[in-house]
């Protein structure tokens, strides 16, 4: 189906889009440069999930900036579409993991894929609700004999909010009769306080009904293609590795 000229507009504000092709090739380790359709030029913010033509095919990536001219000489290919407007990879995450593949000799595209989490389209959907009333933090409670422990304070504060604690205990002698039962009936007590359900109202979410399929997708697949795209692209030099 062919584009209408509205969809084959370039947009009028930074039309260079330079994004990280998730591929897991070391040759082609490098961001690439796109051109921002004007129909995007809104969501495609630096950071956001995208998906761009590569060899032919449709791969995700990552876009890093936005530019107002590319070093690239020939005709540069568009930007397919934005998957998220939300920017999963901020600046920080970006340089790291650009050290960190570098130092240990390895992609951009890998550690990536491990350092920011599979996008999940209904959770970005449901905005939190303004003013939403939250469950009260409970007050930390009385260690009482616990704190002969050195850890006891901190093993009754994880179990009163809810987390979950591993300990190995050994009870100490007790200064009176019957004092580790005591201690072990705080500790339930505290426990069965955090799994009480909350008084107070929960905020208001959507829901899909059964059998609805998110049209994007939750999870995109990966592609690993090996040959460039010499039309649509432009190298950019990355730094040495590290040290």
């Amino acid at each position: 189906m062919a584009k209408g000229p509205k969809d084959q507009a370039v947009s009028e504000r930074l039309p260079v889009a330079r994004v990280a092709v998730d591929i897991s090739l070391a040759h082609l380790d490098r961001p690439f440069d796109y051109l921002v359709p004007a129909r995007l030029d809104v969501e495609a913010v630096p950071g956001c999930r995208v998906r761009v033509r590569f060899a032919g095919q449709l791969v995700d990536g990552y876009l890093l900036e936005r530019a107002e001219t590319s070093e690239h000489q020939g005709r540069l290919a568009r930007l397919e579409r934005v998957i998220s407007p939300e920017p999963v990879l901020t600046p920080e995450i970006f340089d790291l993991a650009r050290v960190v593949a570098d130092r240990y000799a390895g992609t951009l595209a890998d550690v990536l894929r491990l350092a920011i989490p599979p996008r999940h389209a209904t959770a970005e959907r449901e905005a939190p609700a303004v003013g939403a009333a939250r469950a009260p933090v409970p007050p930390a409670p009385d260690p009482g004999s616990w704190s002969r422990y050195p850890a006891g304070a901190a093993f009754l504060a994880g179990l009163a909010e809810g987390r979950p604690v591993r300990a190995a205990w050994s009870a100490l002698p007790g200064t009176g009769a019957g004092e580790w039962p005591a201690e072990i009936a705080v500790a339930a007590a505290t426990a069965a306080a955090a799994t009480t359900p909350a008084t107070t109202p929960e905020p208001p979410c959507t829901s899909r009904p059964a059998g609805d399929v998110d049209p994007e997708g939750d999870d995109l697949p990966h592609k690993y293609l090996g040959r460039d795209e010499r039309a649509g692209a432009v190298r950019h030099p990355s730094p040495g590795p590290s040290p």
